[in-house]
């Protein structure tokens, strides 16, 4: 549960804070490292070593994978505010005039 609330954190954050441009590649994130590399890493630990993990915590994977994606997104420009979210919200529900 606690690794859902996480994911869903992250995406939400990364919608609000940096639009679309924001929620792709937090999305991908979270199916790269938060579901894929964490479900075949039993598979290969076991491949390479001969013992089966019983336990694979994810945030292994996506805490550092979270961090780096969020120092990605801080490059491309400074993150919207509430205001600014606000703004788009109304402008979009605003009926048009022409």
């Amino acid at each position: 549960m606690g690794n859902l609330l996480v994911y869903a954190l992250f995406t939400t954050v990364a919608y609000k804070a940096y639009g679309r441009s924001g929620l792709t590649p937090a999305l991908g994130l979270i199916a790269v490292f938060g579901a894929l590399v964490p479900t075949l890493t039993p598979i290969t630990v076991e491949a390479l070593t001969g013992h089966l993990p019983e336990v694979v915590p994810a945030q292994i994977f996506f805490g550092p994978a979270a961090f780096f994606g969020y120092v990605v997104l801080r490059r491309r420009g400074p993150e919207r505010r509430m205001a600014d979210v606000r703004a788009v919200d109304s402008a979009r529900d605003s009926p048009c005039t022409a």
